[in-house]
């Protein structure tokens, strides 16, 4: 061997003793203890990391639809004009027109070539309902691979409701909102728990009014008549928000997807505006039928209920206060309105 590999084998040799002697040392000069539990605990659910059964099931979108708001929707849909338009007839784009999609079948509008993925959808026999929307919506890509659908999909549930809501008032015979056994079934689907009370708020306001409380609301004219000459014209006025995406209020203003409002009390059913309205109501008007103050309210708290057949969407306003501070608003928009029933 050399000199000089005995010089670095030497102090690989002297260094390895040192190391051995200053733990050595250490160890004689301090000694450690052994903590019995750790000293920073992290807090575990209760059950630990055992199996809850699988993943946490999706909250349903049938809860949230009936005091969803389309305003708030039609806003959310500007971000997709891009891509789709959404009146009657309107073009193709780089996606379809989405007029009348809710209820309709997958890959089911005119002149559009769709993907693999929504015409082996439609083969299927799936159509689009409320939950179907949803869940495509939230992530198109996963509820159909291999869609041409590019966009990554809407998180908040809210969100979606509104978006849902708006798609659901561009249809001349919207689909009918959920029924409340509908709301009991999504609910007790998706949840293991009571129904939070929002689900609950929602279920309630999608129950059908039962035939006392409509024959109530027909009747009892002082009574209604004292709720709207103290109703709250600013607080109606924001009621009214919920009605703007399909109605307009003010004289000579534009039909949407519903009638212009102005001076409509007192006006027969089903007549004027330009605008063709539902059998129901035509047929009502024909029968004489005006809107009073007793039916506008009666109407507002069940459309459907009041008048089956009609093509108003809205689920309807449960609360008394908040109808009658709605038509005390409508009523003060009139140049002459109707005297209140005494």
């Amino acid at each position: 061997m050399s000199l000089e590999v005995n010089k670095i084998a030497a102090a690989v040799l002297t260094g390895g003793i040192v190391a051995m002697l200053s733990g050595f040392v250490a160890g004689k000069l301090y000694h450690p203890e052994t903590l019995e539990e750790p000293a920073y605990k992290i807090a575990l659910p209760e059950g630990g990391g055992e199996d809850r059964g699988g993943p946490p099931k999706e909250e349903s979108i049938l809860p949230l639809l009936a005091n969803a708001n389309p305003e708030a929707g039609a806003k959310a849909a500007t971000a997709c004009k891009a891509c789709h338009s959404f009146e009657d007839g309107g073009p193709n784009k780089l996606g379809p027109n989405l007029w009348g999609i809710v209820g309709s079948e997958p890959a089911d509008v005119a002149g559009y070539r769709f993907s693999d993925a929504l015409n082996k959808l439609k083969q299927e026999g799936k159509t689009w309902t409320y939950e179907d929307l949803d869940r495509f919506l939230k992530n198109p890509g996963s509820y159909a691979p291999g869609t041409k659908m590019a966009y990554a999909g809407m998180k908040p549930i809210g969100k979606r409701a509104d978006l849902i809501a708006y798609l659901r008032t561009l249809s001349t015979d919207p689909v009918p909102l959920p029924t409340a056994a509908e709301i009991g079934e999504a609910a007790a689907a998706s949840k293991t728990e009571e129904p939070a009370e929002e689900t609950q708020v929602a279920v309630a306001a999608a129950a059908p009014v039962s035939d006392d409380k409509a024959t109530a609301a027909g009747g009892g004219g002082s009574e209604l008549a004292r709720m709207i000459e103290d109703g709250d014209i600013a607080a109606g006025k924001k009621v009214a928000r919920k009605c703007i995406a399909c109605h307009s209020f003010e004289e000579g203003g534009p039909n949407k997807v519903g009638p212009n409002l102005y001076n409509i009390i007192g006006a027969v059913a089903g007549k004027g505006h330009d605008y063709k309205f539902s059998k129901a109501l035509e047929a009502k008007g024909t029968e004489g039928f005006t809107w009073t103050y007793e039916h506008l309210d009666a109407f507002i708290e069940a459309p459907k209920k009041y008048i089956p057949g009609s093509k108003m969407a809205f689920a309807g306003v449960r609360k008394a206060e908040q109808r009658a501070d709605l038509i005390a608003y409508i009523r003060s928009l009139a140049k002459n309105p109707p005297p209140l029933p005494k």
